[in-house]
């Protein structure tokens, strides 16, 4: 089966754009807290992303932080609530962290790296933007 890739106005949107899918026993203010201090950032707590379910509006809290002197962007979404799923094709997954940034991402995908071997995060894998279909869903 092909795999479906976006490919629509957005695609400006991915050129910058990379994500990284974590699964980990640690509640999002602990995942917050790790990558806070491994990456040297502050994500805070922002406006939940919603999304209609049959009528229904289901919250999905995020978390955000904005470098604007190197227009960097980071932010990191809970997969699960109440047995919805904002990334429908990962169920697995239960955060995603979406990075959009101009600076190089060297150090920052190498920082992110390390956080393989911190205790509570069993996965940490980078993802193909155009391959995820709902991502739509919060761009």
């Amino acid at each position: 089966m092909k795999k479906a890739v976006l490919k629509d106005k957005t695609s400006e949107y991915f050129e910058n754009l990379i994500i990284y899918a974590i699964s980990s026993t640690e509640t999002d203010l602990r995942i917050c807290m790790i990558l806070n201090s491994v990456l040297g950032i502050n994500l805070t707590l922002a406006e939940d992303c919603v999304i209609s379910v049959h009528d229904q509006n289901i919250r999905f809290r995020k978390y955000s932080f904005e470098a604007e002197e190197v227009e960097e962007k980071i932010q990191l979404f809970v997969n699960k609530n109440n047995g919805y799923y904002l990334f429908n094709e990962l169920k697995k997954i239960d955060y995603f962290l979406l990075i959009q940034t101009e600076a190089n991402i060297a150090g920052l995908e190498k920082a992110l790296q390390n956080l393989k071997n911190t205790p509570g995060i069993s996965v940490l894998s980078k993802l193909d933007p155009g391959s995820l279909r709902s991502l739509s869903k919060i761009i």
